[in-house]
């Protein structure tokens, strides 16, 4: 029986791994047969109950030696380590020039994925998102748009906003009002935008604030979770008042 291929890393697996790489930085990383580094691939291995398919891992994936071998991609962009690197990925380089001055940051994005994981979990597909990028991996993203899609939670958003506006939805950057425009057939219709970054939502099972959310048409909404680092409403209200 020939033998599996490891799926290629996720974004949320790189960011796992340079946040062990990061507080290990200065020092000799631990080795496959260490207990951090066996702790990192019980790690990765929780991110994907499955792979695709709904298929079983297999004993070999993201095992410690596996996962020994990945880290060393960074010590290769690392120009406090003198040792040879392993010739890195795009995605791994990547990762490294956009979080590698941020320690703090990685860690709790880390803290954060490890959170929203657990037994059967699998990393959610790029289909499922709905976004153009996953730009603190898919785990966060998934939980995001998951809350912007909470219909409970819109519907008490567009409440308050008609009290305060005169019973009138609309877009919060472009003042697009989908009534005005389309008639019967526009009225109540409005998005949801999550404006808190993806680390720092509320953990499972707070409450989201409803200032959290700001109401934006879907032209505004797939303009700022078209490209990283997803676009603010403020910048992007600029960019239309200032074409």
């Amino acid at each position: 029986m020939p033998r599996q291929r490891q799926p290629d890393w996720e974004r949320d697996e790189w960011l796992l791994a340079l946040d062990f790489y990061l507080r290990h930085q200065g020092a000799p990383l631990p080795g496959k047969r260490s207990a951090e580094v066996k702790e990192l691939s019980n790690k990765l291995r929780s991110l994907r109950g499955s792979l695709p398919g709904l298929l079983p891992l297999p004993e070999s994936f993201r095992n410690p030696a596996g996962v020994e071998m990945q880290l060393y991609q960074f010590v290769g962009f690392d120009p406090s380590n003198e040792l040879k690197g392993l010739r890195p990925t795009r995605l791994a380089r990547e990762i490294w020039d956009v979080y590698a001055g941020d320690a703090a940051r990685v860690s709790k994005i880390a803290a954060r994925i490890v959170e929203m994981s657990g037994a059967n979990f699998s990393i959610p597909s790029a289909e499922s998102l709905g976004v153009s990028e996953a730009l603190e991996g898919r785990v966060l993203t998934y939980e995001h748009v998951r809350r912007e899609r909470n219909p409970k939670l819109t519907r008490k958003k567009k409440e308050k906003f008609q009290d305060e506006h005169e019973g009138r939805l609309f877009c919060e950057v472009c003042a697009f009002d989908y009534e005005r425009r389309y008639g019967e057939r526009g009225r109540g219709f409005i998005e949801a935008h999550h404006t808190r970054a993806l680390a720092d939502l509320p953990r499972k099972g707070t409450r989201i604030r409803l200032e959290d959310l700001v109401l934006l048409c879907a032209n505004c909404h797939r303009m700022i979770h078209r490209t990283r680092p997803w676009l603010t409403t403020s910048q992007l209200g600029n960019i239309i008042a200032n074409p």
